[in-house]
């Protein structure tokens, strides 16, 4: 993104407030809908956050990477182990010439995953 500023990482919190059910309305929530209304198209009032095209990446990332969380003594998340995290995106091929805002949205998803994990305690 050279050039462009660096956003705040909003629509990635948003992302992870719904897809952990954070708020009480989630994926679960958005299927059950569906189901009911019986269609696979989104309602009007749909909570799932419309994810930005430049922050597709960072969510698949995080998703090829969510099996790599460092945990303390207790089983709480810390934060991602960078060095699995550095092997996901090796063996998928993802390591060579990767955009700054591709791991600065991984980060923003871990952050707001451990704020959800410290809202729940």
């Amino acid at each position: 993104m050279g050039g462009q500023q660096r956003g705040t990482g909003k629509k990635l919190i948003a992302w992870v407030r719904w897809v952990t059910d954070a708020n009480g309305v989630g994926p679960g929530y958005c299927k059950s809908c569906k189901a009911s209304r019986r269609s696979p198209d989104s309602c009007a009032e749909c909570p799932e956050p419309q994810i930005l095209p430049v922050n597709d990446g960072a969510i698949d990332l995080y998703l090829l990477c969510q099996t790599q969380w460092a945990r303390n003594y207790d089983g709480r998340r810390t934060g991602l182990n960078y060095a699995g995290v550095d092997v996901v995106m090796q063996r998928c091929s993802l390591r060579d010439n990767v955009d700054p805002e591709l791991f600065f949205g991984l980060q923003v998803i871990e952050r707001e995953i451990i704020c959800v994990d410290m809202e729940r305690e």
